[in-house]
């Protein structure tokens, strides 16, 4: 898991489980489909564009997290299907599918968050004017929604980067890549998102590397809460910083 400016991104495997982070890497079986776990703890949506080894995963779109919301994205889309799709599967660079088995991109994830523009009103009562902010909704339906927008020009760049692209293998873990998986049937409907060209995008990268088992220690002296990103000690049952139970995988 990495969180920065409230936002969070994790990686889930096939069973929902939450992996844990070592050192920017994740390490999941090869062969095994995931997900990716995405959160805003921010009060407006955000948009969030998916690269995963170095490739568009939403065809030139970004799926759209509400305010104090989270997704679960499993599949690619592609080609405007938004009814279903495949799903992501973790494979050797060795497999056929994959496309460039040397490329330094090949297991990295990476997720831009845009924040939404603020729409501000100005309210007049006996002649005085009270302007104040409206912050978007903060529900989704059922399906999520999916938005297209430009880049535009932006001040500045967040990078929540742990590790450098061209280093990031240990000797126990072997590289891997992205390919599609079995069929999914998670769905996704067009939403309006207007960009806010005034913040700074927030960029959250992890890498997936495999492996036979997770590196996981049992006697780790810290973990991070899922759901806010807090930093508790090992021991905790519940967050010191949000109270949420903190799940531990082993």
């Amino acid at each position: 898991m990495t969180y920065h400016s409230g936002f969070v991104m994790s990686i889930r495997d096939s069973h929902g489980n939450i992996l844990r982070e070592s050192d920017g890497k994740v390490y999941l079986p090869f062969n095994s489909e995931y997900s990716l776990f995405l959160k805003n703890r921010n009060s407006v949506r955000a948009s969030a564009s998916v690269k995963i080894d170095g490739t568009d995963v939403l065809g030139g779109s970004a799926v759209i997290v509400g305010a104090y919301q989270e997704l679960n994205l499993e599949r690619f889309v592609l080609d405007g299907n938004l009814n279903n799709g495949k799903k992501f599967r973790f494979v050797p660079v060795t497999d056929e599918k994959v496309q460039d088995p040397t490329s330094s991109e090949n297991g990295l994830v990476e997720v831009t968050f845009k924040q939404e523009q603020r729409i501000e009103y100005t309210m007049f009562n006996h002649g005085c004017s009270h302007t104040f902010d409206y912050d978007m909704p903060k529900t989704l339906g059922k399906s999520a929604s999916i938005g297209s927008h430009s880049s535009g020009n932006v001040k500045g760049l967040y990078s929540c980067d742990i590790t450098s692209t061209n280093c990031c293998v240990d000797s126990g873990a072997t590289a891997g890549a992205t390919v599609e998986g079995g069929q999914s049937k998670q769905s996704f409907t067009y939403s309006d998102f207007i960009p806010n060209l005034q913040a700074q995008d927030v960029v959250l990268r992890l890498r997936i590397v495999g492996r036979s088992e997770p590196l996981i220690a049992k006697d780790t002296k810290a973990i991070f809460c899922t759901s806010c990103g807090r930093k508790n000690v090992f021991k905790a049952n519940y967050c010191c910083g949000c109270g949420a139970v903190i799940t531990k995988f082993f």
